[in-house]
C-alpha cells in the first residue's frame, strides 16, 4: 500500500487480558473480542466517527499512534466499531493503539518487535499491545515478544461488571518494593502456567488454580475494586483458576473440564450489573481486512 493511496481499507485488533494472575506486565493473552476501524482517505482533515464519547480528530489515541510512524499523517475519516468494553482491564486502548499502528504503516512491512516498542512508549507498558498485535500468549518485555498459540482445552471466560476502573489509578497503588518471597511465589505461578497454557504439561484444574495465583498486584488493588476482589475469591475458593483481567474490574477465569459446572454454581446469583462473555482466543492479531463489501457498507468477517 501506497500511504498517497486513496483506496478505503479497514483494520481489525483483538481485545486482550493481561497478567493472567501472576504474569503481572510479562504475560498477556488476545482473545475474540474485536475493534474494527473503517479508514476512507481523502477530505479536509483527519476525522474520527462512531459510538462512545472518544476524541474525533486528531487527538484520538488511534489517530496519534497512527501518527507515531507517520508524522505527515494525510487527512481521512476513520469509523470506529467496538466490541471492546472500554476501562474494564481488556485492552481497549491497547487494541486502538495497535489498529492504529497498522494505519500509520501503510505500505511498510516493519517488523513486530517495532511495532510494540511503538505501542508500548505510548501504552507506558507492552504487554496488552504486543497480544493486541501477535494474537495468541505473549510473553512481553525485552527485545520482542515471545508468542505461542494457547492449547484449546483451556479457555477463557470473562465476568465483566458495569464499573470501570482506570488503569493510571489501579498503577498508582502498586508498591515500589514486594518481599523477596511474594517475587519467587509468582514466578514459580508464571513459570507453571506457561507450561499449562502452552501444552507442556497436562491441564489439571489444581495445576491451573495453583498456576493462576497472585501476590504481586491483585491483594494492592483489591480495595479499589473490592467486588472484583470477592468475585476472585470466590471463584478460587470453588476451585476455578480466577484473577482479576489487567487491572480490573473485570474477572478472568480459565476454565477447562470439571470446571464450567463450577463456574456456572458459582456466578449464579450475580447482580445484574456484572455480564459474562466467552469470547475465546484470538490467535490471530491485528491485520487488515477487505473493505468495503458489495453493499457499500463494511466488509463482515
Amino acid at each position: 500500500m501506497n500511504p498517497a493511496d486513496p483506496t478505503p481499507f479497514s483494520v481489525v485488533a483483538p481485545a486482550s487480558v493481561a497478567n493472567l494472575g501472576p504474569g503481572f506486565d510479562c504475560l498477556a493473552a488476545a482473545v475474540g473480542i474485536h475493534l474494527r476501524v473503517d479508514v476512507q482517505p481523502g477530505g479536509d482533515d483527519v476525522i474520527v466517527e462512531g459510538k462512545g464519547g472518544f476524541p474525533r480528530g486528531r487527538d484520538n489515541m488511534i489517530v496519534q499512534a497512527a501518527a507515531t510512524l507517520d508524522r505527515d499523517l494525510q487527512p481521512m475519516r476513520l469509523s470506529v466499531t467496538s466490541e471492546i468494553p472500554e476501562g474494564r482491564g481488556l485492552g481497549s486502548s491497547a487494541a486502538a493503539v495497535a489498529a492504529g499502528l497498522l494505519i500509520g504503516s501503510r505500505g511498510r512491512e516493519l517488523p513486530l518487535d517495532h511495532l510494540v516498542a511503538a505501542g508500548s512508549a505510548i501504552e507506558g507498558h507492552g504487554d496488552n499491545v504486543a497480544a493486541a498485535l501477535a494474537g495468541g500468549i505473549v510473553v512481553a518485555g525485552g527485545n520482542a515478544p515471545w508468542r505461542f498459540d494457547p492449547r484449546p482445552s483451556i479457555q477463557p471466560v470473562f465476568l465483566v461488571p458495569s464499573t470501570f476502573l482506570p488503569t493510571p489509578r489501579a498503577r498508582e497503588v502498586l508498591p515500589e518494593r514486594v518481599p523477596l518471597r511474594d517475587a519467587v511465589r509468582n514466578i514459580r505461578g508464571a513459570s507453571l502456567l506457561m507450561a499449562l497454557l502452552s501444552g507442556s504439561c497436562q491441564p489439571d484444574p489444581g495445576l491451573l488454580l495453583e498456576a493462576t495465583d497472585d501476590v504481586l498486584h491483585q491483594p494492592y488493588r483489591a480495595p479499589l475494586a473490592p467486588e472484583t476482589a470477592g468475585l476472585v475469591a470466590r471463584l478460587r475458593s470453588g476451585g476455578v483458576a480466577a484473577a482479576v483481567s489487567g487491572s480490573g474490574p473485570s474477572v478472568v477465569a480459565l476454565v477447562v473440564e470439571g470446571t464450567r459446572g463450577a463456574l456456572e454454581e458459582l456466578t449464579e446469583g450475580l447482580d445484574d450489573g456484572w455480564r459474562l462473555l466467552e469470547p475465546g482466543w484470538e490467535t490471530l492479531g491485528a491485520r487488515f481486512i477487505p473493505y468495503p463489501d458489495d453493499a457499500g457498507g463494511p466488509a463482515r468477517r
